[in-house]
């Protein structure tokens, strides 16, 4: 096979409703496991963030690094790099192959797959330590196969609630998923109902229970984010521009403490790894002049945080560019921001999950076929007390901060 016949191979695998059975049945038969030191993250908002603070602080101190990411932006490899790096069309070639009959024995699904060819990669290459984001939830999820050296859960608020249940406790529970027998748990930033959930579980699974201080002296401007967390002062992110980020990185500090005796980081090499690190699609800013913001926010909690990010940033009036999958909570993202757009404007991508005009039934927004007409018409039209901001999918704004960069608009 060639690297797109892997491509339209994986991209046609999610036909079937989830569970764990084939997926269980597939890792019994081929005998799989994975046993390399690793941290497992869960959480509603803030994955990707806290992986990419700690792949890069652990890479700075000379570990080798695995990560499991998604979704993914641009390219499929993405989802999966050693050292910061994609891994090769050739490697994960390899690995569907290596599988490719038992895949279909088994009818594995898309996530399932990548999972499977993440980790043996990991194994293959001998990491020091695998970084590993959950796919969804935690319990049923495919990443929930090994024993893990922490688990993290960033945060917990209602998503994916056909699949995860309609109330924080049931959502809390699926995340809990990922606790492991007397190994530790660090939980981010949620209220108590969700806690009190995440502690009993840990409890009965006897695992400490652990928690993060919050960052303090908060600033942002375009020269990045400058915060403190305990002892650690000021810190700077130069490519980092949202407040939101203050508390996903103290997650990550946190949890670099808690592995400390294990993996050592000194604070230089902290400060050099969080400095290098940019966030893909959060809060990237693609243009100074006219002052354009494009964010991957996809659920009312990530829409909140991105709300109160855009008015510590500026105080300029926002124009708003919104397409979503038809799955998420659209009118209660659209709901705050209301409380911040002057304009809000309803647009649609090329994505088979992608929420069409017909499907916004009683908006009162306005709604544009095209989005990349939108955008430039915005463009042409923005005045200097004004920023336009785009959101409402990570998909959506990965293909959009790709086309600013390949000078699509500007």
């Amino acid at each position: 096979m060639t690297i797109n016949d892997v491509k339209t191979f994986l991209l046609s695998r999610d036909s079937r409703q989830y569970d764990r059975r084939s997926y269980d049945a597939f890792l019994n038969d081929v005998d799989f496991f994975f046993d390399r030191p690793a941290i497992h993250i869960g959480g509603t908002n803030g994955k990707g963030s806290v992986a990419a603070f700690l792949v890069n602080a652990y890479l700075e101190e000379g570990y080798l690094v695995g990560a499991f990411n998604s979704p993914h932006l641009d390219q499929i490899n993405e989802m999966i790099t050693l050292k910061g790096v994609p891994i090769s069309d050739d490697a994960l070639i390899s690995y569907i192959n290596k599988y490719y009959e038992k895949i279909i024995e088994y009818n594995l699904t898309f996530f399932e797959i990548m999972t499977v060819a993440a980790l043996s990669y990991f194994m293959d290459m001998n990491v020091d330590i695998a970084i590993i984001e959950v796919g969804m939830g935690g319990l049923m999820d495919a990443t929930n196969i090994f024993t893990t050296n922490l688990s993290i859960i960033t945060s917990i608020n209602l998503e994916h609630t056909q699949y995860l249940g309609n109330s924080l406790s049931e959502i809390a529970t699926h995340k809990g998923g990922i606790i492991k027998e007397k190994t530790p748990v660090l939980l981010g930033y949620t209220n108590k109902e969700a806690e009190n959930v995440i502690k009993n579980i840990s409890l009965q699974k006897h695992a400490p229970f652990l928690k993060p201080s919050l960052p303090f002296n908060v600033e942002v401007n375009l020269k990045g984010l400058i915060f403190s967390y305990n002892q650690i002062l000021n810190i700077h992110l130069p490519n980092i521009f949202a407040t939101y980020e203050a508390r996903d990185a103290s997650i990550a500090i946190e949890a670099i403490k808690i592995l400390r005796e294990v993996f050592p980081v000194n604070e230089k090499n902290l400060r050099k790894g969080f400095a290098i690190t940019a966030i893909p699609a959060r809060f990237t800013i693609v243009s100074t002049k006219p002052l354009i913001i494009v964010d991957g926010a996809h659920n009312p909690a990530a829409a909140m945080k991105l709300v109160n990010s855009v008015r510590a940033f500026t105080n300029k009036k926002v124009d708003l560019i919104f397409a979503s999958f038809r799955d998420k909570d659209v009118d209660g993202e659209l709901q705050i921001y209301s409380m911040l757009c002057k304009n809000i404007n309803l647009t649609t991508f090329d994505h088979p999950r992608a929420k069409q005009k017909e499907e916004y039934f009683y908006s009162q927004f306005p709604f544009y076929e095209n989005y990349r007409d939108l955008i430039k018409e915005k463009i042409t039209k923005i005045e200097e007390d004004e920023v336009l901001l785009i959101t409402g999918s990570l998909a959506f704004a990965g293909k959009v901060v790709n086309e600013f960069k390949e000078g699509e608009y500007l």
